[in-house]
């Protein structure tokens, strides 16, 4: 009998607590009727001259994606709704801002349809201008565009760079997303970062070439740095294939294996390799090559050979 109290005390109190959550989210202003109603988006279109010094992008969940533009002007298309707008302004140095805006307040986190629509920007054929892209939550992929540098950053998103020419510099940074390289040119340096993703480079060519993974892995096939390629993870492997830098070569693992292949000839490297805990395939310390391999490993092995293209 008194459990049965208990029970019947306890249901009231549940539903008192129920009718009150809703007469107070809807004195607050929250309509439940939208509560699982897509936001309706209404499609916009923006077109530049192609002679910009440079574009700067802020965003906060928006996919925002690069596309070659089939004239010499940059169009953008992105979508507003009565929440979300942009602001579009010329800088003084010839710089096009554009930045998102949202009025939502704390209600818009309870809804349950929340995708957002990607944003298209259309570079002309060889842009000359550098393009700057920062992002919470959104993925930020250039795919065949040139430009004078690109500054990627993401929080929770990835990075990806396709088929692109830089003639500046690449900065690639995510948290928690991962970073794609994919048959690239860069004619100056590339620094790419993720915290909690994964680090992949393939036909990629740089002048310089440093990596950091703080909790993934890494991945760099068909590699080319005109100076040196560093590359570090701090708790999964490194993997190479077909990697080659005309002054040195660093990997660093803290708790990963190194594995692959690097091009030239043995007799070719300076080798400081070590393997604590782990076996090594190559000489621990062996001066008289014109190029540096530096390999370093503190819970893994080392197994790379060296061979001729």
């Amino acid at each position: 009998m008194k459990l049965s109290k208990v029970y019947i005390t306890a249901v009231a109190f549940l539903l008192v607590g129920v009718i009150v959550f809703f007469v107070g989210f809807a004195m607050l202003g929250f309509d439940f009727t939208n509560f699982d109603t897509e936001p309706v988006y209404t499609p916009v279109k923006y077109s530049e001259s192609g002679n910009l010094e440079g574009i700067v992008i802020k965003d906060s969940d928006a996919d925002i994606k690069f596309t070659l533009s089939e004239d010499k002007k940059v169009h953008i298309k992105y979508y507003e709704n009565g929440i979300r707008t942009y602001n579009i302004t010329m800088l003084d140095n010839d710089v096009l801002s554009v930045e998102q805006h949202s009025t939502a307040d704390w209600t818009e986190a309870l809804r349950l349809s929340r995708s957002t629509p990607v944003i298209t920007v259309m570079l002309p054929k060889n842009f000359k201008g550098a393009v700057k892209v920062e992002c919470e939550n959104g993925d930020i992929e250039f795919d065949s565009i040139t430009a004078d540098g690109i500054s990627a950053v993401s929080k929770n998103g990835d990075v990806r760079v396709i088929g692109s020419k830089i003639n500046g510099i690449l900065i690639a940074t995510t948290e928690e997303g991962n970073i794609e390289l994919y048959n690239n040119d860069i004619k100056n340096a590339a620094q790419l970062s993720s915290t909690k993703g994964n680090v992949l480079a393939q036909l990629v060519t740089a002048k310089e070439l440093y990596a950091e993974v703080r909790s993934g892995y890494m991945t760099l096939a068909d590699v080319k740095s005109l100076g040196d390629i560093f590359g570090e993870v701090n708790g999964g492997d490194i993997r190479l294939s077909a990697l080659s830098a005309k002054y040195g070569i660093t990997l660093i693992t803290k708790k990963g294996d190194i594995r692959g292949s690097i091009l030239g000839s043995a007799e070719d490297f300076s080798y400081n390799c070590n393997a604590e805990g782990g076996t090594c395939n190559l000489p621990e310390k062996q001066p008289g090559g014109e190029h540096n391999l530096n390999l370093r490993t503190q819970k893994g092995d080392i197994e790379v050979s060296i061979a001729k293209e």
